[in-house]
């Protein structure tokens, strides 16, 4: 399978120039990708993770067959999907359109479907569209988490966690977690303002892999000499390619090392857009420096970012909403469009 993409690449500028690394010799520790990928997650915190090898041809195409699915179950009547709302801390299940802030003041337009990695596992509280499609979607979610454990791995070791201090302790196969696939729709842009986009935010987890084949998604990039500014660029869609970024927990548990992406999603104006999207998310036991450098358990840190999600816009603490990793000024990122954003804050890293 050759995944596609769809949209024209002209109405989308800035595009973000982000580096590609091929997983296959990622898996190898090969120099020269080990390079490529250190230099992304310690500068921008997004990357391309090109999965075009022949090992990877499986996953893209259950990604296919998941994504069929559930582009039918999202046109189900609202009564049957809210049948399925969020359980578990937000972590699986059915969040509707409207339940967070939006890009532009309102409410987000957005719904999701999560799958546990735990629930999926136990085969526990899924709709009967996975329960008939199980093999594929259960499939599929094992090899996501296996791509992104492996890339967790691999920083580990490039970054000289070893033994005691190594990222694979803190994300333990046998300790329950909030690691999920989110299955994501986004309706096209509503002329009233009324539900518009996934406001930007930076992740709670630790590594997060994106499969969308539509534009939509932007970064806040570093610009100027030094990087010492940010503006609003635009992902470009690439086929046999997942979009990676690095999330809040990651950024804590390395010493700051690694840069939690700022990023959002516009509404595309005339078409629905949907993507995929898979969240490695550390021990529910884990303790890590927040960004005041308390010790906390990961478990407050989601607890407190999920309800700010879902708080009304002029309610939101947004330096939280970006992890509190940027803390001057970052109340004025706010707009329509990339090039309607002026970013004049430097961040602190």
């Amino acid at each position: 399978m050759t995944a596609s993409v769809s949209g024209s690449p002209h109405a989308f500028k800035p595009v973000a120039k982000l580096n590609v690394v091929a997983f296959s010799k990622v898996l190898d520790r090969d120099p020269e990708q080990m390079n490529s990928l250190m230099t992304a997650i310690q500068t921008v915190g997004f990357f391309y993770l090109d999965i075009s090898d022949k090992y990877s041809e499986s996953m893209l195409n259950n990604l296919e067959e998941c994504s069929s699915v559930m582009k039918s179950w999202f046109s189900e009547p609202d009564a049957v999907k809210n049948e399925y709302k969020t359980v578990s801390m937000a972590s699986h299940g059915y969040k509707p359109i409207g339940s967070q802030a939006g890009t532009h003041g309102g409410r987000d337009g957005w719904e999701v479907l999560k799958t546990g990695t735990l629930e999926m596992a136990s085969r526990w509280g899924l709709i009967p569209a996975v329960e008939n499609h199980y093999e594929t979607f259960s499939t599929f979610q094992r090899q996501c988490d296996y791509v992104s454990r492996m890339l967790l791995d691999r920083i580990s070791h490039a970054l000289g966690l070893g033994a005691e201090s190594s990222l694979n302790r803190t994300h333990r196969g046998d300790c329950p977690s909030k690691s999920a696939v989110a299955y994501l729709h986004y309706i096209p842009m509503d002329p009233t303002g009324g539900n518009v986009g996934h406001n930007m935010h930076t992740d709670y987890g630790t590594l997060t892999l994106v499969f969308a084949p539509q534009w939509g998604l932007q970064v806040l990039y570093p610009i100027g000499p030094r990087g010492e500014d940010r503006e609003w660029q635009w992902v470009e869609p690439r086929p046999n390619c997942a979009i990676v970024n690095v999330a809040d927990v990651l950024h804590f548990l390395t010493g700051r090392r690694v840069i939690s992406a700022v990023h959002r999603v516009l509404p595309l104006p005339d078409q629905h857009r949907y993507s995929v999207t898979y969240f490695l998310r550390p021990s529910d036991d884990t303790l890590m420096p927040d960004a005041e450098g308390n010790l906390i358990n990961v478990m407050e840190w989601y607890t407190k970012k999920n309800n700010n999600y879902e708080a009304p816009a002029h309610t939101q603490d947004k330096s939280f909403l970006i992890g509190g990793l940027y803390k001057d000024g970052f109340g004025i990122i706010e707009g329509k469009g990339a090039n309607e954003i002026n970013v004049t804050n430097r961040t602190n890293r």
